[in-house]
């Protein structure tokens, strides 16, 4: 891996951060297979900028209601391969089920297949605004973030017919939308050399599938769970006998 990052300030007031990762994995391409590192080489940047606004209207800085305000907006974009596993991309065997017995020894190739598999990526975009009251005794915080990741890495469950239980491949795409507030007291109550702070959060997200593989519209990934298009990430079903709607009876 090879990361940067460059940060500049103006008088404590405007300040800008970038940075960049660019990360080699050899888990993108199968073992003894020919390939070039940038194959196998992915690039992922970031921006984040904030402005102090008491700095930019001093008179804020001693006022006795506001004197803290601060407004932060980013864009990033990260890639990863958490949930692949070493040699992901080779046909590898185990031990099989009985064996070794006695002197004999067996094996038997997985029942996990694979794709030739892309990074995932998530594409933040975030704003925020954090405000101090009273001499920071009250400070605020808001963020709104949306997040859109693509190729993202499932486990699609198959039939047994084909020799394998699962696939994994980058199979799906979907949306998170939400927003978080801070408030915080410091102090609550203060007697004497004793004080009490206060804080409370709220966090509220939601999210949905925006596309899968093939232009399907639904994926069974396997214990009862599916990833339908539309629906939040991800969705758990069920079956049922179909009733009379007057009745109840099946």
């Amino acid at each position: 891996r090879r990361f940067g990052r460059v940060g500049l300030d103006y008088k404590g007031t405007l300040f800008l951060e970038a940075t960049g990762s660019y990360d080699t994995d050899s888990r993108l391409s199968p073992v003894g297979s020919n390939y070039s590192v940038n194959d196998i080489s992915f690039f992922y940047p970031g921006v984040n900028a904030s402005v102090l606004i008491n700095k930019l209207i001093p008179s804020l800085d001693n006022n006795k209601i506001i004197n803290y305000a601060k407004i932060r907006g980013a864009v990033t974009r990260t890639g990863n391969l958490s949930s692949v596993s070493a040699y992901s991309n080779a046909t590898v065997f185990g031990a099989g089920t009985f064996y070794p017995y006695n002197d004999l020894l067996g094996f038997q190739q997985g029942t996990t297949t694979y794709s030739k598999l892309k990074p995932e990526f998530v594409k933040n975009y975030e704003v925020g605004v954090e405000l101090g009251f009273l001499k920071n005794r009250v400070n605020f915080e808001a963020t709104y973030y949306t997040q859109d990741n693509t190729d993202q890495i499932l486990n699609i469950a198959l039939s047994n017919t084909t020799g394998y239980n699962t696939l994994v491949a980058n199979a799906g795409s979907f949306k998170n939308n939400g927003i978080e507030l801070d408030l915080k007291l410091t102090p609550l109550v203060k007697i004497g050399q004793m004080s009490v702070d206060f804080k409370i959060n709220y966090t509220h997200q939601t999210n949905k599938i925006t596309s899968l593989i093939d232009g399907t519209n639904e994926l069974g990934i396997g214990n009862f769970n599916y990833a339908i298009v539309g629906k939040p990430v991800y969705t758990f079903k069920l079956t049922d006998y179909e009733r009379d709607p007057a009745t109840g009876k099946v």
